[in-house]
């Protein structure tokens, strides 16, 4: 069809700000920094900037070894998700989410240490496993 090849780039172009639009925002603070957010919402991007991307590693790296750039990012993600989990109980919103947050500290001290001693198995499973908290804290209190 005439001026259709003139069209499709711009289709293209406008599906992927619209995709990029709908995603949340990349908030990736060190863990001095994550003390400073006054905002809960602000908090959960910074866990969802952390989480998601080893979330998604976990789950290819299934079946084979982690390599040194994996180890640190697990490890990065067991110091942070600590320091976000205790900084979010200024923002409660009663027992059953603080659990949630004491869950997800007790489980991130595992990921960082199993991936300090480069446990595979370990270190996969937490990662997965506090996805699943994740999911059920969402479920509950989103």
């Amino acid at each position: 069809m005439p001026g259709m090849k003139s069209k499709t780039p711009f289709a293209l172009g406008l599906v992927l700000a619209l995709a990029a639009a709908c995603a949340p925002p990349v908030r990736d603070l060190g863990t001095e920094e994550i003390g400073e957010l006054t905002d809960l919402e602000e908090l959960m991007y910074v866990k969802a900037t952390v989480a998601d991307p080893r979330f998604k590693l976990a789950r290819s790296l299934e079946g084979q070894p982690p390599g040194d750039a994996d180890w640190a990012a697990f490890a990065d993600m067991g110091a942070r998700l600590q320091v976000t989990s205790r900084h979010g109980k200024r923002f409660s919103m009663g027992p059953g989410f603080d659990a949630y947050l004491d869950e997800l500290e007790q489980q991130a001290a595992a990921l960082e240490r199993a991936a300090d001693a480069r446990d595979a198995g370990a270190t996969l499973r937490l990662a997965l496993e506090i996805k699943g908290t994740c999911r059920a804290c969402h479920d509950d209190f989103r």
